[in-house]
C-alpha cells in the first residue's frame, strides 16, 4: 500500500488543477481506454509499485508526452494521477461519456494491526488501535498517511498507507466493526494513565473517530462513572466524554447463535442488544453494561425471574460485592434477571441518555424505559440471552 501513497502524492487531488494546467501548456491531453485489466503504477521506472488495478474498459486522460513504456495519466474515477502501461490502452475519439468517468469512492482495508491518527504529522495523537479488516473511505493523501473517513462516525482521521490495501466495497458499511467505535463531541485530553493527574499525551480533536480496545477502571471524574477507554498502550480518555457511533445494523452474530425461537443477542463490545426470532432481528437497543471490575456475566444465560417495578439495593448483593458497592435506587421498571446474583435487564432513569453505549453499571444492562419495556413485553421467563464480546464471538 506504500505505492498507493506514492501514487496519490505524486500528483493527486492535492496537486489539483495547477498540475494539469501546467501540463496542458506543453502537451495536448487525450483520452485512452484500457483493453484489459491493468495495473496502476506509482511511477514510470522499474522501481515503481502497482498500488491498484483497473478493469478493461476504464478511461484515463493522458496528460504528458510518453517517455518510456508507461503513460502519465489522470484517473477520473479516483481523481488522482498515476502511470499505466502504454501497450494496455488505446486512444479514443474525444472524451468518454460522462457516466463512464463518474467519480467513485475509493476504499481501503487494514491488512494488519495499525493505529488510527489525528493527523498526518509526526506529532499526531493516536486515536485507537485497529484490527485487521477495518474499512475506510479514502479522502486524500498526506505523505506516508492517508486521510480517511470513518464510515461509522462519519469523521476524518489518518491511517498509515503501508498498513492498508485497496478494498472492493460496493456501499458504505453498516455492520459494526470488531471494536468499540465512537467520538468525543467536544474534544478532550488524551492521558498517559486513566486519571486527570497523569500527563497529557495529546489532544483528541472534536468529533474525531476513536477506537477503544478495552475499558479500564480509573479516576471517577463524574459520579458513578469510573471507566476510561484505552485507545492504545499508555493512551486513555475518560469514558463519560465519549459518545458511541451510530449502530444502524445488527452486529455480527457469534458462531453459537441460535437459529430458531426467541432469543437476545447481547453484544458487550458495542453495547447493543438485538431481539431475534430465529435469525430475524426484530428489535435493537443500546444499553450500558457492567463497568470495569463489575463486568456483566457472559455466556448463554436465560431470564430467571421478572419484576415489573422494584427497588434495587446493594445490600442484596452476595459476598464481596455487597461490601464494595453502596447504592439504593427506587422505582426501577421492567427488570428481567438473568443471574442469581442480581444482574438484570432493566430501565435506567438516572443515566444520561447520551451515555448508553458505554459500560457504567454494576453488572446490569441498563437502558431507556421504552426499550426495557419493549423487551419486557416480548420476552418471558426462560428466554435465552447470548452475552458476549465481539472479540470472543
Amino acid at each position: 500500500m506504500r505505492g498507493m501513497a506514492v501514487g496519490l502524492a505524486a500528483a493527486g487531488p492535492l496537486a489539483g488543477l495547477s498540475v494539469r494546467s501546467a501540463a496542458a501548456q506543453e502537451f495536448d491531453p487525450y483520452w485512452v481506454e484500457t483493453t484489459q485489466q491493468i495495473n496502476l503504477w506509482s511511477g514510470a521506472g522499474p522501481d515503481a509499485e502497482a498500488f491498484a488495478t483497473s478493469p478493461a474498459g476504464s478511461f484515463f486522460q493522458v496528460v504528458r508526452a510518453q517517455a518510456g513504456p508507461r503513460l502519465y495519466v489522470w484517473n477520473p474515477i479516483a481523481d488522482n494521477y498515476c502511470y499505466v502501461d502504454a501497450l494496455a490502452v488505446g486512444p479514443i475519439d474525444g472524451a468518454p461519456p460522462a457516466d463512464a468517468i463518474k467519480k467513485r469512492t475509493l476504499w481501503v482495508a487494514t491488512y494488519r494491526e495499525t493505529m488510527l491518527w489525528s493527523d498526518g504529522g509526526a506529532q499526531a495523537t493516536p486515536l485507537g488501535q485497529l484490527p485487521v479488516g477495518e474499512v475506510f473511505e479514502v479522502l486524500s493523501d498526506s505523505g506516508t498517511r492517508l486521510r480517511v473517513k470513518d464510515p461509522f462516525v462519519g469523521a476524518a482521521a489518518f491511517l498509515t498507507a503501508a498498513d492498508v490495501a485497496p478494498a472492493d466495497v460496493s456501499e458504505t458499511p453498516t455492520t459494526p466493526s470488531s471494536r468499540w467505535r465512537g467520538s468525543v463531541p467536544g474534544g478532550t485530553n488524551l492521558r498517559v494513565a486513566p486519571n486527570t493527574q497523569s500527563a497529557v499525551l495529546g489532544q483528541v480533536p472534536q468529533a474525531a473517530p476513536l477506537v477503544v480496545t478495552q475499558w479500564v477502571a480509573g479516576e471517577e471524574v463524574f459520579p458513578d462513572q469510573p471507566g476510561w477507554g484505552q485507545l492504545a498502550d499508555g493512551a486513555y480518555v475518560y469514558s463519560a466524554l465519549l459518545r458511541p457511533a451510530a449502530i444502524t445494523a445488527p452486529p455480527r452474530l457469534p458462531a453459537n447463535a441460535p437459529s430458531e425461537g426467541r432469543w437476545l443477542d447481547v453484544n458487550l463490545t458495542h453495547q447493543v442488544v438485538v431481539a431475534y426470532e430465529g435469525r430475524n432481528p426484530v428489535f435493537r437497543a443500546r444499553f450500558s453494561s457492567g463497568r470495569p471490575t463489575w463486568e456483566t456475566t457472559s455466556g448463554v444465560l436465560r431470564v430467571l425471574w421478572r419484576v415489573p417495578k422494584e427497588t434495587i439495593d446493594s445490600a442484596s448483593l452476595i459476598g464481596m460485592d455487597a461490601a464494595r458497592a453502596h447504592y439504593r435506587v427506587e422505582d426501577i421498571k421492567w427488570a428481567q434477571y438473568f443471574t442469581n446474583d442480581g444482574q438484570a435487564i432493566h430501565h435506567n432513569y438516572w443515566r444520561d441518555p447520551d451515555l448508553f453505549g458505554i459500560p457504567s453499571s454494576h453488572g446490569c444492562l441498563g437502558m431507556l424505559e421504552a426499550d426495557a419495556k419493549w423487551i419486557w413485553d416480548w420476552a418471558t421467563v426462560g428466554t435465552p440471552l447470548l452475552i458476549h464480546n465481539e472479540a470472543t464471538a
